[in-house]
């Protein structure tokens, strides 16, 4: 990508954050009427139940999903969208909150307050810890039971989820059973990819591309301007792994953030952290957000795969 590319994709960044940070009326959700078809579709996903849920503390919002019998494992799971962007309605939140309720685990999806109008690093990060306390000292309630409870989040909800972690382990907290990123953003600045990547990304268009100008703004953005860029509460693939639960990295195929979660899967192997790290073939970044794409499916079934060794 050529640096005025490079500049009008970061210049499109900007209008995105200050056009959200004007009230408007959101309109039209195709997204989410992709997601209703697709449970419409099937028998097993009608029958699951959500419930919007009270978190007592901070600015999380949940929903809680929950199929036919007892869970065998429970999810709280963090959906991305830059910092800035997302919500509980959105397929990533509950396309994958739905289909792995049809499978067993009980799936507490929550919402976070966003970097915009001046909120910053670490409320995000505070909402989802406090929605991780809640889900641990509820657990009997909302699970059915004592079941064991992982943690997980897509691109910027994964980079929440992990800070949330490293938070919770330093403070001597409940940890999860396991923690499991969906092609995560976990780095201040975007590491270099490897050579086979390079090509991957050279073949695509310059609309499917994250360049690192614009990765190094959505950033910036969450710590604020005078905010501490080395800060690995907000950037936990920075910061040590010591004491991190096994981790499941399931990176989209066709992504630049793949560089990310690649580099924080080769610090936790490093380390002897137990972990998976997988790779969904033909996949761009997000595609938990297209519930009609076969491969939407297929990652769904590596994250239940995952969740059910850690049963």
């Amino acid at each position: 990508m050529t640096p005025e590319r490079e500049a009008k994709a970061a210049k499109d960044f900007l209008r995105v954050i200050r056009e959200r940070e004007v009230e408007h009326n959101p309109g039209a959700r195709p997204d989410v009427d992709e997601f209703l078809a697709a449970v419409a579709a099937d028998p097993g996903l009608v029958a699951v139940e959500s419930t919007d849920v009270t978190i007592s503390t901070g600015g999380a919002t949940a929903r809680l999903y929950r199929g036919a019998g007892l869970p065998t494992s429970a999810l709280v799971w963090v959906h991305g969208g830059a910092f800035i962007g997302g919500d509980l309605d959105m397929p990533e939140a509950s396309w994958p909150a739905t289909v792995l309720a049809s499978e067993g685990v009980a799936v507490l999806s929550i919402d976070y307050r966003k970097a915009l109008n001046g909120v910053r690093h670490p409320i995000p990060g505070d909402d989802v810890l406090d929605a991780w306390r809640w889900a641990v000292a509820h657990l009997s309630e909302w699970a059915g039971g004592i079941v064991p409870l992982s943690l997980g989040g897509a691109s910027a909800g994964a980079s929440l989820a992990a800070g949330a972690v490293r938070r919770a382990i330093d403070g001597g907290e409940a940890v999860p059973a396991s923690l499991l990123l969906l092609y995560p953003t976990l780095h201040a600045k975007l590491p270099t990819p490897s050579a086979e990547l390079r090509e991957r990304l050279a073949t695509l268009a310059d609309d499917r591309r994250t360049p690192a100008m614009v990765v190094h703004m959505m950033n910036r953005n969450l710590v604020g301007p005078d905010g501490d860029m080395t800060d690995t509460t907000a950037f936990p693939g920075d910061g040590s792994v010591h004491g991190l639960p096994p981790v499941c990295i399931i990176n989209s195929d066709l992504d630049d953030f793949r560089a990310s979660g690649e580099a924080f899967a080769s610090t936790l192997r490093t380390a002897g952290i137990p972990m998976r790290d997988e790779l969904e073939p033909g996949t761009f970044h997000g595609h938990l957000n297209t519930p009609s794409n076969d491969a939407s499916r297929a990652t769904i079934r590596r994250m239940r795969a995952w969740l059910s060794e850690i049963e």
